[in-house]
């Protein structure tokens, strides 16, 4: 019986969800952002302005949606010089998506935290019951999501690589929906390498997605990653609902067609590939080059994973990635076999 990963029906869209105008720090206002992404072919864009959210639904129209977002920080008090100099600080960025275009109160919202004072004519009454003290834990960020899950936003982790984080830092983070595996701003700068929180989430079995975005703040940090969201229809609830159960995938470049499992094969249709490749929790993957569609066998890893003295440690999954000639990466999330009914 064939299994759809992505959905077997709807649309494609087009996405960046890290996005910044000059209600922060951006050089942009919000129409020029969406002309720009609009003239390349986006549908989606969520407006993630620092420390405030400050819907844009103005923009939305039939070939174009708005997502309201805010992006929040929290910096750790020890850094390693006498001065204070934040190119040595470590922190946290999270982006909140909102799943209600309407919704403005976010936990993670704290007016004694918005940097650009132009931003706070953004800010309304119901937003200033939220003035917490930031600390640079995980369980203050933890407290941080969960409050912001209840309250209907999809949480991401940014640029862990660009943020100076490692295990320690991420480690026991819980709830987050999604974690960038790149990041346009730092990529073009010298953080290229997003990609290890990730594994190492999905490693421990918790159900993160990959985001690849932009993080944009001028032009020449804009264009470069995007995710590939299929929906129904290009309708604020069908999108985030999508977001939400996954239906999407990261990418720089290649795109992914078609992703289905039927008679233990995983079956994947591209454009554009130089290389697909099988990803598991283990050793068991494989690659094929110069094909833009595949089957992988999983018969025996299946098999290994069925035997009754199988005791692995892990939670297995399947995903894809993708590489293309000049370099570019597509990425799916992790597929849990358990999840997919494999197990």
């Amino acid at each position: 019986m064939r299994k759809y990963l992505l959905p077997e029906t709807g649309n494609f869209y087009k996405g960046n969800l890290h996005t910044h105008t000059n209600v922060s720090d951006g050089s942009m206002s919000p129409e020029d952002v969406k002309k720009m992404y609009k003239d390349a072919g986006y549908s989606v864009v969520a407006f993630t302005d620092h420390d405030i959210v400050a819907p844009q639904n103005h923009l939305t129209d039939d070939e174009f949606l708005a997502i309201t977002g805010m992006e929040n920080y929290i910096n750790t008090p020890i850094i390693r010089r006498k001065d204070w100099d934040f190119n040595f600080m470590q922190t946290y960025h999270l982006c909140f998506l909102a799943k209600d275009p309407d919704n403005v109160v976010c936990p993670a919202f704290a007016e004694q935290y918005v940097e650009r004072p132009h931003s706070l004519a953004y800010m309304t009454e119901e937003m200033k019951k939220y003035a917490y003290d930031r600390e640079y834990s995980q369980a203050f960020v933890n407290k941080i999501i969960k409050e912001a899950n209840e309250a209907g936003f999809l949480v991401t982790y940014n640029h862990p690589a660009w943020s100076l984080q490692n295990y320690k830092d991420y480690g026991d983070l819980e709830g987050l929906w999604g974690v960038e595996v790149y990041n346009t701003a730092g990529a073009r700068g010298f953080f290229p390498d997003n990609n290890q929180a990730f594994v190492d989430m999905i490693m421990e079995g918790k159900n993160v997605f990959p985001v690849a975005a932009d993080d944009s703040h001028t032009l020449n940090s804009a264009l470069g990653g995007h995710v590939w969201i299929k929906a129904e229809k290009l309708e604020y609830k069908t999108i985030m609902d999508a977001l939400e159960r996954g239906d999407f995938y990261a990418s720089t470049g290649p795109e992914i067609t078609e992703l289905f499992v039927e008679n233990e094969c995983l079956f994947v249709k591209t454009k554009g590939a130089e290389a697909i490749y099988l990803n598991t929790e283990c050793r068991f993957g494989s690659i094929v080059k110069g094909k833009d569609e595949v089957g992988f066998n999983l018969k025996d890893y299946l098999t290994v994973l069925r035997a009754d003295d199988c005791q692995d440690p892990f939670r297995p999954f399947v995903r894809v990635t993708v590489r293309d000639k000049d370099g570019g990466m597509a990425q799916t999330r992790a597929y849990f076999l358990d999840e997919i009914g494999l197990l």
